[in-house]
């Protein structure tokens, strides 16, 4: 009896300890289970933050050389030279261009305000339209020259070109060229002349005046030269107009020193 006694109370004993167990379980199950979704945002937001990489940071751009500078300037007037030479170059690019139209010579204003005053101003249009049709010829023929001094010529401090006013480039090219540019584009001017029949014109016109007032005062200017230099004029002028594009419009740098000497510029 006590031998069974015994043994009844072990298993009563161990049955206690399993209840107790399972409910231990339980309510560390119920506990995991009500912590679970805020254990699991930590361990994300840890993930996170250990494999968020860091922004990356660009490189800071190599700085201008005086080389840079030198090659952007002259690939400024060389694009410049061009679209000048497309502007002016062709039938009407000087004539209906009020910017760089040729008018008449200073010394035969007086000739051609008496031909107005007496109903033939036509004479005196003719005159006009056949110097512009010279220049219009002439300019094609002046690019390779241009695009030769653009080449020949040293610089001095481009960088400050560059940063200067919208015209500057331009400005620099024409004050040390220019002579020589009228020099070397005399011929092409003088041929083109010839060709638009200039010297026919003035004569005519000179002819009408004379025959119309016989005491009007003779004037004979140097017509070649006059041509020559408002050509130049139109020439540098179209040319400024270009170099303004480069400095403000990104979409006109068409070279890649362009936009590596001027896009760092003008942003």
């Amino acid at each position: 009896m006590t031998g069974k006694r015994f043994f009844g109370a072990g298993i009563l004993a161990i049955a206690a300890l399993l209840s107790v167990a399972g409910i231990s379980a339980v309510g560390r199950s119920e506990a995991q289970d009500k912590a679970g979704p805020a254990l699991l945002l930590a361990k994300a937001k840890k993930t996170v933050k250990k494999k968020t990489p860091a922004p990356a940071v660009a490189p800071k751009p190599a700085a201008l050389t005086t080389a840079d500078f030198d090659a952007g300037v002259k690939d400024a007037l060389l694009q410049a030279v061009k679209g000048a030479v497309a502007r002016l170059g062709k039938k009407d690019g000087f004539f209906l261009d009020q910017a760089v139209r040729i008018p008449m010579p200073a010394q035969l204003k007086p000739l051609e305000d008496t031909l107005r005053s007496l109903g033939q101003g036509k004479v005196a249009d003719s005159f006009i339209e056949s110097m512009n049709r010279a220049a219009e010829e002439a300019v094609p023929g002046t690019a390779a020259i241009f695009s030769g001094a653009v080449a020949a010529m040293t610089l001095e401090e481009a960088a400050n070109l560059v940063k200067g006013p919208e015209n500057a480039v331009t400005q620099y090219f024409e004050t040390h060229t220019r002579e020589q540019l009228a020099a070397q584009i005399g011929p092409v001017v003088a041929k083109a002349m010839a060709t638009a029949q200039v010297t026919r014109y003035y004569l005519a016109m000179t002819e009408k005046a004379t025959a119309l007032v016989p005491f009007l005062k003779s004037v004979e200017p140097d017509l070649n030269q006059y041509v020559t230099g408002k050509a130049l004029d139109g020439l540098f002028l179209a040319m400024a107009d270009e170099e303004k594009k480069i400095r403000r419009d990104p979409v006109a740098r068409s070279t890649e020193i362009l936009k590596k000497v001027f896009g760092a510029i003008f942003k």
